[in-house]
């Protein structure tokens, strides 16, 4: 028996699911936004109904500032999220000597991770 594949994604094209099954099956049962084709929420989105590969972000970390931020985005350091960033540029500060993980988070774009050692 046939088999087709389809992918399930939110408004913004975040993908949230993909199934595999006969079409017997998917046609009837298919609410909501479906896309044909098997997604990869980690690297791929839906952009015009097309699963596409998520776009790279740009965002650098020199010294202790972090440059070209995709806006609004996500930051995350040491597991402590700071939401709604709108400005480009952040400079960061710690209150402890270390290494500190960061990650920068901005559908659909592709997270962002680096090191500081401060």
């Amino acid at each position: 028996m046939e088999s087709i594949s389809i992918t399930y994604h939110t408004e913004a094209g975040e993908i949230t699911g993909s199934l595999t099954a006969s079409p017997d099956t998917v046609e009837p049962n298919k609410v909501g936004l479906w896309v044909y084709g098997v997604g990869n929420a980690e690297t791929q989105y839906i952009k015009d109904g097309e699963i596409t590969l998520r776009p790279t972000q740009l965002t650098a970390l020199t010294g202790m500032t972090l440059n070209n931020l995709p806006t609004p985005c996500q930051i995350i350091i040491d597991g402590t999220s700071y939401d709604g960033v709108d400005e480009p540029t952040v400079e960061l500060e710690f209150d402890t000597e270390g290494t500190h993980n960061i990650k920068v988070v901005a559908f659909p774009y592709l997270d962002k991770e680096f090191t500081l050692e401060n």
